[in-house]
């Protein structure tokens, strides 16, 4: 973990040696390098991320059986209080939703549903039905944003 903060760290270093006050197309290579071990880094930090991630929910998984093993709810050290608490998280399953939804309205509860769009499906319809010159409402917003595609060697 420490050799991808590292490569991290020192691709930073590199970036911010660039000059981008002058396009030039010596610089473009340059960049381009740069370009790559940022995305190498952003990959790493996230790989990183979720393995510390990962950590901390065994810990706390582990201290909370051993808390409970010994009978207590809550202990102090430097770093302040520790405490259990129980969270609480309910779902409704797809193909519950109809009776749910029924379920929810009936108890005046209807406010709770929400309808969602996914976001990239929507931007993948929009951008095949304007390919195929079809119109869109105007009240959905379109944005092209230009990026730097890479292929490995």
């Amino acid at each position: 973990m420490t050799e991808a903060i590292d490569r991290h760290m020192e691709g930073m270093r590199e970036f911010n040696e660039i000059d981008f006050s002058e396009p030039e197309p010596d610089n473009l290579s340059a960049m381009g390098e740069k370009l790559f071990l940022l995305k190498q880094s952003e990959k790493d930090a996230k790989e990183n991320f979720e393995e510390i991630k990962d950590l901390r929910m065994l810990a706390e998984e582990v201290l909370c059986a051993q808390m409970e093993a010994v009978g207590i709810e809550s202990f102090k050290t430097s770093r302040g209080t520790f405490y259990t608490r129980s969270d609480f998280y309910a779902s409704i399953p797809p193909d519950n939703r109809p009776v749910i939804f029924e379920w929810l309205r009936d108890n005046d509860l209807g406010s709770l549903i929400k309808e969602t769009v996914n976001s990239r499906t929507l931007s993948a319809t929009i951008k095949e039905m304007m390919a195929e010159g079809e119109t869109v409402p105007a009240e959905i917003n379109v944005t092209t944003k230009k990026k730097i595609g890479m292929r490995k060697k």
